[in-house]
């Protein structure tokens, strides 16, 4: 835990994939419940937790936020933003905790309530109880849920996704002895599961909004803030299966040693891999394909992005290396020199300057991979922070 220099900074935990007028109700409603002055994202580099690419790239995501009012965008390293909800959680709050200077953080929940969700932090699990119902079919939230509580409503709570990342950022927190305030806001409009746009609602899911791009509709155009649909219309779009032939390729010249090394890959999902590895045609095929009762369909395509990726297990154990920077606002500048002075981990906005690390090197390397699939003349050596 460190000493905090500096007040009324707000963490944020995002991936804007892309940025919707929710996410605009959250980073103002989160600026009007801490009170803070200033607002600091950990955002999802090119991939997303869901287990696939980023519809654009990092940085036209940054430009988002910043327009958004957002004051500084950090990237959460790859290892964490394409791991389970634990992992995510563990890493961006480990970003913020070690960034020295934020005062509080806020996320949105379906249920909205911070002392329900706390109460069920601070409840102890049995990873024994959790992997025994997951082998019988039940769900992790459900096996999590049903490890920690018997109680109906707190299983209720577990069973909504945006709770759950909660809970996992709450026990992030509890575990460093942080000193950063949780503050949480009610998820409005559609449910996060929500695939079509519903045009009685205010807000639209992110998921119903990709479709809606992805099919060519104009109907997400609403539900967006403009200056989002002009860069939409300009950004190179991507979609998992622009990465299957990558994929298959990797998958075929490692059959023969099986999976397990790579993060989230068990045995049963390995053994999967192979035996159906004749059939493979695209990524989200093959991802229905080994979908089961205990094997969902994120789970999986998250696994395979690992795979592809080279994300092993004994990647996600390392704690935050570094903080790096993709981009801020000019006005707010000033909080680069918080962040500097206050910080225990390096900060970084060139990477000819960062220093040597595993896991900046796997951001960089799934960054190229992802520009050239997209056939993008991006170069993450000649990038700089994006500044508004």
């Amino acid at each position: 835990m460190y000493q905090r220099k500096c007040t009324k900074i707000c963490g944020i935990i995002a991936e804007y994939n892309p940025l919707h007028r929710g996410h605009v109700h959250h980073i103002l409603r989160s600026k009007e419940i801490t009170g803070c002055e200033h607002v600091i994202a950990v955002m999802s580099g090119d991939f997303v937790q869901r287990g696939a690419p980023a519809i654009c790239n990092k940085y036209e995501r940054t430009r988002m936020a910043l327009l958004a009012g957002v004051d500084v965008v950090i990237e959460l390293p790859l290892v964490y933003a394409l791991s389970s909800a634990e992992g995510f959680a563990r890493g961006a709050v480990g970003i913020l905790d070690q960034l020295g200077c934020v005062d509080s953080l806020s996320f949105g929940s379906e249920c909205g309530n911070i002392d329900e969700l706390k109460k069920i932090a601070d409840a102890p699990s049995s990873s024994s109880i959790i992997k025994r119902d997951i082998k019988k079919g039940l769900s992790f939230a459900a096996s999590f849920g049903k490890s920690i509580t018997s109680d109906e409503k707190s299983t209720d709570t577990i069973s909504s996704p945006n709770n759950i990342l909660g809970i996992e950022y709450l026990r992030a927190l509890n575990d460093l002895q942080s000193s950063i305030v949780p503050y949480t806001v009610t998820r409005k409009g559609a449910s996060y599961e929500c695939e079509d746009i519903d045009g009685r609602l205010k807000y639209a899911s992110a998921r119903a909004i990709r479709n809606s791009i992805g099919e060519g509709k104009t109907d997400h155009r609403s539900f967006i803030p403009e200056y989002v649909n002009e860069l939409l219309d300009k950004a190179l779009k991507n979609d998992p299966d622009m990465f299957s032939d990558l994929l298959y390729y990797k998958l075929l010249s490692e059959k023969d040693k099986g999976f397990t090394s790579y993060l989230d890959v068990n045995d049963e999902l390995s053994h999967k891999i192979i035996k159906n590895l004749s059939d493979y045609k695209t990524i989200s095929s093959f991802t229905m394909l080994l979908k089961s009762k205990n094997l969902t369909y994120t789970r999986i395509s998250r696994c395979l992005f690992h795979i592809l990726l080279d994300i092993k297990k004994e990647d996600a154990k390392a704690s935050p290396q570094y903080v790096r920077i993709l981009g801020f606002r000019k006005d707010s500048s000033d909080i680069l020199s918080k962040m500097k002075d206050n910080s225990a981990l390096p900060l970084i906005t060139k990477l000819s300057d960062a220093p040597s690390s595993d896991m900046l090197n796997k951001d960089i390397q799934s960054s190229f991979i992802y520009e050239r699939i997209s056939q993008s003349d991006i170069n993450e050596y000649r990038m700089s922070p994006i500044m508004i």
